[in-house]
């Protein structure tokens, strides 16, 4: 992450921000969780308005796609000239990276159970033998149904899967994991 020298003012309206910030509208679905998250429309209007009253604006910039790998740069400005970036490089699809960033840079809780989508949008290296474990294990773990699962992301089998979509499926796993485990 980079910085202006200061960041004593943006800080401080971001603070502001927070003190206000409510949740984003999960007003988007997931099929296989047959759960709710909030998109990237619903995000921004959860903090457009505070952002702009507290002299904040947000910048995103998508960098190059090389070799499987997208980046996005998030910059969080205040009117006084201070900022702070957030470069993110990851394959996935450009707007649940927006949306992600943008939620991370002003403190907005949402649910993250959608990013399998991207990983249909661009090419990812195949899935590492580490991954199906970690997904064999979580599987068995969480009581899911491997067949729903290869399904959902369009394959016949786990060892099918792109990277992305390992990691979309490890980190929908773990949320079912956690969800049990508080229950």
């Amino acid at each position: 992450m980079n910085s202006s020298e200061n960041i004593n003012e943006l800080a401080t309206a971001l603070a502001s921000v927070q003190s206000q910030l409510g949740h984003a509208k999960k007003d988007s679905k997931n099929p296989f969780f047959k759960s709710s998250y909030a998109d990237l429309e619903s995000v921004w209007d959860a903090c457009r308005s505070l952002l702009s009253s507290n002299g904040l604006s947000v910048m995103q910039f998508p960098g190059n796609y090389t070799d499987g790998e997208m980046s996005l740069t998030t910059i969080l400005a205040h009117s006084s000239g201070q900022y702070i970036d957030d470069p993110q490089g990851c394959m996935a699809c450009l707007t649940y990276m927006r949306r992600g960033a943008l939620a991370a840079v002003v403190g907005i809780v949402q649910a993250d159970d959608d990013g399998n989508e991207a990983s249909e949008k661009g090419k990812s290296p195949s899935i590492t033998p580490q991954q199906i474990a970690s997904i064999t294990a979580l599987i068995e773990q969480t009581g899911s149904d491997v067949e729903k699962l290869c399904a959902y992301f369009k394959k016949p089998s786990i060892s099918l899967f792109d990277r992305m979509q390992a990691m979309n499926a490890i980190s929908m796993l773990e949320k079912k994991l956690g969800t049990e485990n508080v229950n």
